[in-house]
């Protein structure tokens, strides 16, 4: 016999659409009415003009072009229909707003080289395909010799951890800060068998990547003074089974921080679709950029194509399970001054490993800088090994995120959470957060915990968290959910709190987020009483 699906029945299954979840039901003695919301989830009375305070324009769901979102999927409205989720929580109309923001993560859109201007801001090309830089021919007989490799070496790939996301890397360098991982030296023992399969690698495409890819890189940057280099070669996998049963489908969207110029190379024909493989986001009209899954746009590229990409192109990997992909990458550096000039400078400084950033630094004029410039090296700048207390690597992230970058806007919620800005740049990032949004348009749980004076650092953390999750970042999405969580155990339950971090959640999950994911399945199943007794609610 049927029956109505509660509200997290359906947000379950936004996030989980394969899942098969039966009814809800109280224990401990409490019951209620199987056909309506458990306490907590019960539908509120809101209103859409309600759920836009001050100074937000209100937008009636159904007046939204859906057909937009689904075939644009562009960045004002995947942050329209996440506010709307999130301020008509327990609605219909929010709960419509993540139906249709999940609909749209599912989709998997090709990038269009032909109309897609794939120029930055300055108007140089940021974005050049190449096809067949390599004969298909000859990508095939490099993924043969990689097959071999793989089969007679099962610690072929590295399993470092990756700078992006901390996971195991899964690549192999031919050649590694512009020099031959194995060069080929006359010695009296001679290379090693693995040390020759490397060497041949090298010698396959080293034609087609130093007389042929350099030039056309130098070209892309119209680059006449041929200080370009070639830095790093690399060959990686994604899919199943890399290395100890290992799976490994992708990698999250990010810059290159030490790459001037990327080259892609495809060895299979798994991203021929533009359904897989290397992927950017839509950028709108005024630069803005966001790494919501919906705004995933793929590079079709067929074995033996290239793809460019310079340091400020956001960017990052997927591939659908059952599939594996193997690619060659380059990183192009840019070396400014004489080679003695260059002997002079500090591994650690950011002029020796990429002087292209130098004129976003702080100490300079910044009136060219730029949100992502401005994160990008202060990255770069946290990513070396200068142990120096350095306010300038805050103040960059700062003034990133007082323009609306997402990621900078994350990353000053972690800076906030492990209470490592000092009290200038504290009441500097208050400001900015006021500006962004002020705090009596914020969620109400959330100006809840601001009640409490030793939550305030907390809070303010959520609120650099806030912003980043309604433009859509996936990252910050989940640490808000953690967090408002975390303070709400401590107070007089709410059961708009615990609704608020299970739409975080969900918003996470339905981008691919695990952990996500995984934390909202457990908000289910947890035991959400308090003293005083509060039914406890789960989910068969």
């Amino acid at each position: 016999m049927g029956r109505i699906k509660t509200s997290f029945e359906i947000l379950l299954l936004f996030v989980f659409p394969l899942a098969s979840f039966t009814q809800f039901k109280l224990v401990n003695g409490f019951h209620h009415n199987q056909n309506s919301p458990p306490p907590f989830l019960k539908t509120t009375s809101i209103t859409i003009q309600q759920a836009f305070p001050e100074n937000v324009e209100a937008e009636d769901i159904k007046s939204i072009d859906h057909n937009e979102i689904n075939n644009g999927c562009n960045i004002e409205s995947i942050r329209q229909y996440t506010e709307l989720a999130i301020n008509l929580r327990g609605t219909t109309d929010g709960l419509e707003a993540l139906s249709i923001l999940n609909d749209v993560c599912q989709c998997r859109l090709p990038f269009d080289f032909d109309n897609n201007s794939s120029k930055d801001n300055n108007g140089s090309l940021s974005v050049a395909l190449f096809r067949q830089l390599i004969p298909p021919k000859v990508a095939t007989e490099f993924l043969k010799q990689v097959r071999v490799l793989e089969k007679n070496y099962d610690w072929l790939y590295t399993t470092n951890p990756d700078s992006v996301d901390g996971l195991p890397s899964f690549h192999v360098n031919l050649v590694s800060h512009g020099k031959p991982a194995f060069p080929s030296t006359e010695t009296t023992e001679g290379p090693t068998t693995f040390q020759k399969g490397l060497q041949n690698l090298l010698g396959i495409v080293q034609p087609y990547i130093y007389k042929e890819l350099l030039p056309e890189v130098q070209n892309f940057l119209n680059n006449s003074t041929n200080n370009i280099r070639i830095s790093d070669i690399f060959f990686r996998r994604y899919g199943q089974d890399i290395g100890g049963g290992v799976t490994r489908n992708g990698i999250s969207a990010h810059y290159d921080v030490f790459s001037r110029v990327t080259a892609v190379i495809a060895l299979d024909d798994v991203a021929a679709d533009g359904r897989n493989g290397l992927y950017t986001t839509q950028v709108d009209e005024t630069g803005a950029t966001s790494n919501h899954a919906a705004l995933r746009r793929f590079f079709p590229l067929r074995s033996g194509d290239a793809v460019l990409h310079t340091w400020d192109v956001l960017h990052g990997v997927d591939v659908e399970p059952g599939l594996d992909r193997t690619s060659l990458i380059i990183w192009f550096t840019e070396e400014n001054g004489s080679k003695e000039d260059e002997s002079k400078k500090k591994k650690n400084d950011i002029e020796s490993v990429a002087p292209w950033l130098l004129s976003h630094h702080p100490d300079l004029d910044c009136r060219r800088s730029n949100d992502v410039a401005q994160f990008v090296l202060a990255s770069a700048m946290y990513s070396l090994d200068d142990e120096t207390e350095d306010e300038s690597k805050d103040r960059l992230y700062l003034n990133s995120a007082a323009k609306g970058n997402l990621f900078a806007l994350t990353r000053m919620g972690s800076l906030i959470e492990e209470d490592t800005l000092d009290f200038k740049l504290k009441n500097e990032a208050l400001d900015i957060l006021e500006k962004l949004r002020s705090f009596s348009s914020l969620p109400e749980p959330i100006k809840r915990f601001a009640n409490d004076s030793g939550k305030k650092t907390a809070v303010m953390a959520m609120r650099f968290w806030f912003e980043a999750s309604v433009r859509g970042n996936a990252l910050a999405q989940r640490s808000l959910a953690d967090e408002i969580l975390f303070q709400a155990s401590q107070l007089e339950y709410d059961e708009d709190s615990y609704l608020l971090a299970a739409i975080f959640f969900a918003l996470a999950g339905q981008q691919g987020d695990e952990e996500a994911s995984e934390s909202l399945k457990r908000l289910l199943d947890a035991d959400l009483s308090i003293a005083g007794g509060f039914p406890t609610v789960i989910v068969d």
